[in-house]
């Protein structure tokens, strides 16, 4: 009121002295109206113009009432003006530099304070609702917050109507607005005049355009409905819920309880989705490769990309993610100048989401393939992934088979396995592109290798950042949101990348996968399940058979016939487990392979599924046997197998025996344990004792409490009721056998003990013969020894027989000292005992340094049931040790200067037999070990 006044006196003043002149000021401008006051020297209002920069844009006349001017002794007071001037009108014409001047509309003279710049915009919005029936929010221009924005709204790209933001909003207080009047609230169907289906955006033109709501399709109730039913017949139409039961539930059940449950509601739950922009795709392939570690891995992996994709046009993006090693950038940029690709390099550690979204951007025009650095891409992968991908219109994510990618894996599904053995990648992928087979849907794309058509990425997005910082479970949450759009995952078997694993990213990464996979199964809680019977019915199952099945014919074609033999093959019926039995059967593989057959494995570890595997490499090819029988038989004719070798048939049904019938062969079964005859396999009653091979009675009563063996597929029943009918079936098979052999003479008179055979023959297992020193005991003067154990020791191995020496030592207060070469099945057991030592598991190639470094003098072999060979024995025999024995099985019978012990006997007799019969003669002694048959075909097999 001051200033005013201050003013007013001026130019009463004035007055008295200059007729002519003006009196008047340009009061301000608030972004909504300009206001001041202006007469002329005789007191008469005068007639007014504002313009903008140089444009006059409105004439009016000053002669409204102001009371301030009466006060100041202005006349009657009614020299003032307010006039509106909306803001956004005047920066959507003049920009935000605009000038505003008030002129005399007569004279053209410039009033007091004009003229005026307008308040820089500083526009900012909130939308609350965007949905299929409402757009809300609040829109403001924070330094010019009395005017008021107002929206323009189009539908399917034409302007439509416009909205002013007016509605009171207090929350605004919040943000520190006097004028809280900037709301809106607009009725979007109201707008479509009864169309279901239209497009709509709204948007602010304040000096630049400002899009308050991105364009998206609204879809009416109504129309949600109608599309519903219009599927409904579509898929009647179609005869779809023919298809499969979940067909016709999705078409009786699911889709009307939808509809139904709408209608209560009045609302159809919908998705955001993204709409796909209309850019041109490029014929490159963007290959993205995120590196973290492993420099010589990543410069492989990019030098076998950018060959392997041969004449095919490739992108390739590599973007250092700030690893710990100093020596990748430099190594990277070289390799760049050579093979020409893009380089990149994150200013800080952006991990692999970060990064691959990175990559994603910068290829905006590009298919992209997400590349692990630690993989090795083989000839012709890019054009192989890009020519499936597009294969089928619904096909979204492709991932080729690898060694080590979970449910892509082969030969080994959800295992890290070693590549194919004998194999380079290159000659993989060469088998891989002659395979047929369609690709199989996958739950989720691997991220190792995973080629994203690019308008999947246009419609789902990049991975979330947000979500999943740094990595793990990104590529689940990206598939998933594909999948929900009607993108398939694919798995493809035409080509083939190798997979290092755990060398292109960062190591502690426990604690986020932990928190991610569960925030991962909390968003798709149907996820865990989707898992669980994808690896339950393993479709990928097909893709590896194919493969695998060539392999192995390969491995046949190469096989050079020697001598008279009817075939190039023989198979082996064996467990999946180790132990002697697998022992046996590598060796006498490997003999047969230099005879000139091929040897294939057939095993199973389900029952259902049976698996063809090849001796010399990996590679395998599974059948189930509840299908494809005929296809297994069909496989094993073209491997032309002429001869079956029984090793041993615990995991399969009864119906392994008609192999030979229906292969129109031969065949001979090895006795490696007792399983004919005991039904627990090793004569070790539920109670873990050898049970001393009773009376059949005492069999039944043992089998009524304790079952057949836990690993054995066939059950008594499906056989007959007592021991009688299970030796009787074993004694029918074997019969039908050109040769049953068992591993030594102890266990051939056991077996025909029971089973009355004529073609029963005992023969040791083909082992180099070799005459070994076996070195003396020096006990010292208190005559302690140190006894070892060597293996896995559970109780068949005589668990019980170890923990009966300890309490006797410790009670005894003996010198002696046990030490276990190996583990047992209670390892803390032992942590009482200061005097025991247990290694842990060891590599064969370090036993002979390790048994040094405890300076074991006597080994003790204390199976509690009659081994039928032992390659234990066979072992510490090559390494010069005297082993003690109870006096039962093969050992006694294959060692001459063995030290026995009484079955039965207890703690004490045992430790004084031994440290009895130790060699304590200060002289070796000679042990001889081994059988060697010269030719295995004709002096083993007799063939």
């Amino acid at each position: 009121m001051e200033y005013l006044a201050k003013h007013l006196r001026k130019f009463s003043t004035t007055r008295k002295t200059k007729q002519k002149d003006i009196n008047g000021h340009f009061d301000g401008y608030n972004g909504k109206e300009i206001w001041g006051w202006a007469s002329d020297s005789q007191g008469n209002a005068l007639d007014l113009a504002l313009y903008v920069n140089e444009d006059r844009v409105k004439t009016f006349k000053a002669n409204k009432f102001r009371q301030d001017l009466v006060d100041a002794g202005v006349g009657d007071g009614q020299f003032a003006f307010f006039e509106p001037v909306d803001i956004q009108d005047v920066l959507s014409k003049f920009g935000e530099n605009a000038v505003l001047r008030i002129k005399d509309l007569k004279t053209g003279k410039e009033l007091s304070s004009s003229p005026r710049v307008i308040s820089e915009p500083k526009l900012i919005w909130g939308v609350d609702v965007y949905n299929d029936e409402l757009l809300a929010g609040w829109v403001v221009d924070k330094n010019n917050e009395f005017s008021q924005v107002k929206i323009n709204l189009y539908i399917d790209d034409v302007f439509k109507e416009q909205f002013i933001a007016k509605l009171e909003r207090p929350d605004l207080s919040s943000i520190g607005l006097t004028d809280c009047f900037h709301g809106f609230h607009i009725d979007l169907l109201n707008l479509s005049k009864g169309c279901d289906f239209f497009k709509v955006r709204a948007e602010v033109e304040y000096g630049d355009i400002h899009i308050l709501a991105e364009e998206r399709m609204i879809f009416s109730f109504k129309g949600k409905l109608k599309q519903l039913t219009e599927l409904q017949k579509y898929l009647r139409e179609e005869s779809y819920s023919s298809r499969s039961p979940e067909a016709f539930q999705l078409t009786h059940s699911i889709i009307p309880g939808i509809i139904e449950k709408a209608r209560e509601t009045r609302s159809v739950p919908c998705a955001e989705f993204r709409q796909s922009p209309s850019l041109s795709l490029l014929d490159e392939v963007a290959v993205i490769v995120p590196i973290y570690k492993g420099v010589v891995e990543t410069c492989n992996c990019i030098r076998h990309a950018i060959k392997g994709a041969q004449d095919f046009p490739i992108r390739l993006i590599a973007i250092n993610d700030c690893g710990p090693e100093e020596t990748m950038q430099p190594a990277l940029e070289k390799l760049s100048n050579e093979l020409d690709f893009e380089l990149y390099h994150n200013s800080e550690n952006m991990g692999f989401v970060g990064t691959v979204n990175r990559g994603m951007k910068l290829a905006e025009k590009h298919d992209v393939v997400l590349l692990n650095s630690d993989t090795v891409p083989s000839k012709g992968w890019l054009r192989t992934l890009r020519d499936e991908a597009y294969g089928n219109a619904s096909i979204g994510t492709v991932t080729p088979i690898s060694n080590n990618a979970t449910i892509c894996s082969y030969p080994d599904f959800c295992l890290d396995n070693e590549v194919v053995s004998g194999y380079t990648v290159d000659e993989l992928a060469e088998i891989c592109s002659t395979n047929i087979s369609d690709p199989i849907d996958l739950p989720t794309a691997h991220g190792y290798c995973m080629y994203i058509k690019r308008v999947v990425l246009d419609e789902v997005g990049y991975f979330d950042e947000q979500k999943w910082g740094k990595g793990y479970a990104e590529e689940n949450d990206f598939s998933l949101r594909a999948a929900k759009l009607g993108w398939r995952n694919v798995v493809t078997n035409k080509t083939y990348i190798q997979h290092l694993g755990s060398v292109s990213f960062a190591e502690d990464t426990e604690g986020f996968i932990a928190a991610n996979l569960q925030k991962l199964n909390g968003l798709y809680p149907d996820y865990p399940k989707l898992i669980e019977s994808f690896i339950h019915d393993d479709p990928v199952r097909k893709l590896r058979r194919e493969l695998g099945e060539k392999i192995l014919r390969r491995e046949v074609n190469s096989v050079k016939l020697a001598g008279a033999v009817k075939g190039r093959s023989i198979l082996f019926v064996s467990l999946t487990i180790g132990g002697g039995t697998k022992v046996a059967t590598d060796d006498l593989a490997a003999l047969l392979q230099g005879e000139g057959q091929a040897v294939f494995m057939l095993s199973t570890q389900d029952g259902a599924i049976w698996n063809v595997s090849s001796h010399v490499s990996n590679a395998k090819a599974e059948f189930d046997i509840r299908s494809e029988r005929d296809e297994l038989i069909s496989f094993l004719k073209v491997l032309d197998v002429w001869h079956v070798h029984y090793h041993h048939v615990l995991e399969f049904d009864k119906s392994i025996w008609e192999l030979p019938k229906e292969l129109g062969c031969e065949y001979d079964v090895t006795l490696h344990d007792y399983y004919s005859i005991c039904p627990r396999v090793n004569f070790i009653s539920g109670d873990e004792a050898y049970c001393g091979e009773p009376k059949e009675s005492d069999c039944n009563n043992c089998l009524q409490s304790y079952g057949v063996h836990d690993s054995s597929r066939m059950k008594l029943s499906d056989i007959g009721v007592d021991i009688s009918d299970w030796r009787n079936y074993f004694l029918s098979n074997l019969k039908g056998a050109r040769k049953v052999i068992t591993p030594s003479k102890d266990t051939k008179e056991r077996v025909e003990r029971y089973l009355p055979l004529k073609n029963i023959y005992a023969q040791y297992h083909p082992e180099p013969r070799r005459t070994v020193n076996i070195r003396p005991v020096l006990t010292d003067s208190n005559n302690s020894l140190s006894i070892g154990f060597l293996g896995a020791i559970g109780p068949h191995k005589g668990l019980g027989v170890i923990k009966s020496l300890a309490n006797e030592i410790h009670k005894e207060g003996l010198p002696h000292r046990i030490t276990v070469v190996g583990y047992t099945s209670d390892n803390a057991y032992f942590d009482q005992y200061d005097f025991v030592k247990i290694t842990g598991m060891y590599r064969k190639e370090h036993l002979p340094k390790l048994l040094a470094e405890h300076k074991i003098d006597v080994f003790f072999l204390s199976s509690i049931w009659p081994e039928t060979y032992s390659y234990t024995f066979s072992e510490l025999s090559l390494l010069g040790y005297q082993t003690a024995t109870f006096d039962m099985g093969a050992i006694p019978e294959r060692s001459r200067n063995k030290i026995i012990i009484p079955v039965g006997s207890n703690p004490a007799d045992i430790l004084k037999i031994i440290s009895g019969n130790v060699n304590c003669t200060k002289e070796s002694f000679n042990e001889s070990i081994g059988t060697n048959y010269g030719s295995i075909l004709r002096n083993y097999y007799e063939i």
